[in-house]
């Protein structure tokens, strides 16, 4: 099946367990591990990301370079 991630559950599911990554939902997190999934993100997502870094710059968040 087809995902488009919404850019919150990209963020956590990048972060990682001690970053955030428990907020992953459990239905989330299996439809990510499932390699039978497409997982898809949006140009939309890099840029809602960067636009939170600049209004919390002290959160860890990563970059949309990091992102692509």
């Amino acid at each position: 099946m087809d995902y488009l991630l919404d850019t919150h559950i990209l963020l956590w599911a990048l972060a990682g367990e001690d970053r955030g990554g428990s907020r992953l939902p459990v239905r989330a997190r299996e439809i990510l591990l499932n390699s039978g999934n497409n997982i898809y993100f949006s140009s939309v997502n890099v840029f809602e990301i960067e636009l939170k870094r600049i209004v919390k710059p002290n959160e860890n968040l990563p970059t949309g370079e990091d992102v692509v």
